[in-house]
């Protein structure tokens, strides 16, 4: 059965859907309270702390890496600071477990406004990550409606996958954009 790990699994949106699809989650984890208590609700089994002391050796091992990282800095709602807010550099943990775990997939979510923020640099960076640790990138943009949930809310996924592996394109009947990752940069 192929396993997950869930970064900023905020109420357990992933996990939901990978379940669902016959995985398992490996391990979890949240900074948010209240986020926590409702996946320990559905769950039972959260790690509440800062990812940013997560030491990834402590991390079981995994197949697909999972991050919902922070999308505050990104969003049309927001000040649009991105990497220049603190939570904005809280991708970079991402980037730390990635690096450590070298997981199979890293499948990333986050507010439509990361394609923009700062001129575009962002979601440069995030492409630009991924092809430095040897993932190629699809990406693509989804609205909630399109799979049967009654309101607009539109963000971007971004498959990675090793360099060179028979994968992708996972998301092209979506409207995925696949490029190699450094071929996007």
């Amino acid at each position: 059965m192929p396993t997950f790990a869930d970064l900023f699994a905020g109420i357990g949106g992933f996990r939901l859907g990978l379940e669902r699809a016959g995985w398992e989650c490996a391990w979890a984890n949240d900074i948010d309270r209240w986020a926590c208590s409702v996946y320990r609700y559905h769950w039972s089994r959260i790690a509440q702390c800062d990812v940013r002391s997560v030491d990834p050796d402590r991390i079981p091992e995994f197949d697909v890496l999972c991050a919902g990282f922070p999308c505050q800095p990104f969003s049309y709602a927001g000040k649009r600071l991105g990497f220049a807010d603190e939570r904005g550099t809280l991708f970079s943990e991402v980037v730390r477990i990635a690096r450590r775990k070298k997981p199979k997939i890293i499948l990333l979510e986050n507010v439509k406004g990361l394609l923009s923020a700062q001129g575009g640099e962002c979601f440069a960076e995030v492409l630009r990550s991924l092809n430095e640790m040897g993932y190629d990138a699809e990406w693509a943009v989804l609205d909630s409606q399109r799979f049967g949930v009654p309101q607009r809310r539109e963000r971007v996924f971004v498959v990675g996958y090793p360099r060179g592996s028979a994968r992708g394109p996972v998301l092209a009947e979506l409207g995925a954009g696949q490029v190699p990752a450094e071929a996007a940069l």
